[in-house]
């Protein structure tokens, strides 16, 4: 009998370290679900998941990773004419290069556009100090994007360009992110 005393102690034992096993399995699993859902949407706008990233966020478009500077509330009140690009050809991104740089926001919005599914060219409005690209105009060419730096954070048509414009580089950020997201659907 005192054998059989052993073995009913090491089962209990047994299920014992079992059950705390399991549940140790179950509490990690519940846990980093946790965890995930947490970093997965640090913020979420009309069904979009966003995630802050460095001084940025990213969020799903069309299942690619798409970087923005600024989340839907902090731009959706930037005027936007809803004029659209044509997927059907290509997409010049214009700049004047005789203003300020704005590189960082040419390069961001050329990456996007891209990713979005659009054929895009990089191009200058003026020919003086423009690198080698196209030099073109609003008159002459359509499915042109102008970012420019003037007197107000805005989007409007002009011709055949669409003009992003910002008050400065910060403006001209938002207004570009106001963009995307519009031709994405996000707003």
């Amino acid at each position: 009998s005192s054998g059989n005393k052993i073995s009913k102690k090491s089962l209990y034992v047994t299920i014992f370290i079992v059950v705390l096993m399991v549940s140790s399995v179950i509490g990690f699993v519940a846990f980093s679900g946790q965890g995930e859902n947490k970093i997965k949407a640090d913020y979420e706008y009309n069904g979009f998941e966003f995630t802050k990233i460095n001084n940025g966020w990213i969020t799903k478009i069309n299942s690619r990773d798409i970087y923005f500077d600024y989340l839907p509330e902090e731009v959706k009140d930037i005027s936007y004419d809803n004029s659209k690009l044509s997927t059907q050809s290509k997409v010049y991104i214009a700049y004047d290069p005789s203003k300020e740089n704005i590189d960082f926001v040419l390069s961001k919005l050329d990456n996007n556009i891209r990713l979005l599914g659009y054929n895009t060219n990089l191009a200058c409005v003026k020919s003086e100090n423009c690198p080698d690209i196209p030099v073109i105009n609003c008159q002459d060419k359509d499915n042109i994007i102008f970012l420019k730096i003037d007197s107000k954070n805005s989007i409007y048509r002009d011709n055949g360009c669409i003009v992003i414009e910002g008050v400065d580089v910060i403006g001209l950020a938002k207004a570009s992110d106001r963009f995307i997201y519009s031709i994405s659907g996000v707003i």
